[in-house]
């Protein structure tokens, strides 16, 4: 698994706070 999937896959959980971070990473 890519890191950079994961990432997404957490972004996309989180919602709220993930679009922020996917941004930030």
């Amino acid at each position: 698994m890519e890191l950079t999937m994961l990432a997404k896959a957490l972004a996309i959980g989180l919602g709220s706070i993930g679009p922020a971070i996917g941004i930030g990473m």
